[in-house]
């Protein structure tokens, strides 16, 4: 039984003493849509940023893309929610392409999960979303009242331009 889809197959059969036959090319079409396939995983990215391409595959059950398939396929990632981008697209020749997902929120071990009707979803490996660069700085605790001599004690606070937490190690000049 062959289970790999593929064209010019051939079959050869001999017998003992008689010349061997050789059967003309046929192909083996994928059977029937039957469930996802990640062929290429989110990567690790910075947030708001666009995400890398990632595909998904309409399969059969014995992971041939059905190339006939246009499926739509909808794209969930696992906590907070895309910031923009198409979360849903139709395969094209059994493929579908996820090329302009946004995350803003910096966090570790999201995964995207992905479904369609009909077919058996499949999730993501796991990525990474890290801060962009500072982009606002604030004071996250105010100088309170202080003898004079004394050190007063402020706190900041970067953040990009999401609000996502951002270390900092440059130069902060203060004055008054």
């Amino acid at each position: 039984v062959l289970v790999k889809a593929a064209a010019g197959y051939t079959v050869s059969f001999s017998a003992p003493g008689l010349a061997v036959v050789q059967s003309g090319a046929f192909t083996i079409s994928p059977a029937a849509a039957s469930k996802l396939g990640v062929s290429a995983e989110p990567v690790n990215g910075v947030s708001n940023g666009v995400m890398d391409t990632m595909t998904v595959s309409v399969l059969d059950i014995h992971d041939n893309v059905v190339t006939g398939s246009s499926a739509s396929i909808v794209s969930t990632l696992s906590s907070n929610s895309f910031s923009a981008g198409t979360t849903t697209r139709s395969a094209s020749s059994g493929v579908s392409t996820f090329d302009n997902l946004q995350v803003a929120v910096a966090a570790s071990g999201y995964t995207i999960a992905f479904s369609s009707s009909g077919l058996t979803s499949v999730t993501s490996s796991a990525f990474d979303m890290v801060a962009g660069a500072p982009s606002k700085l604030a004071i996250s605790s105010q100088p309170s009242t202080t003898a004079a001599g004394s050190a007063a004690s402020v706190s900041l606070t970067f953040t990009d331009a999401n609000n996502n937490p951002v270390l900092y190690s440059g130069l902060i000049t203060a004055s008054l």
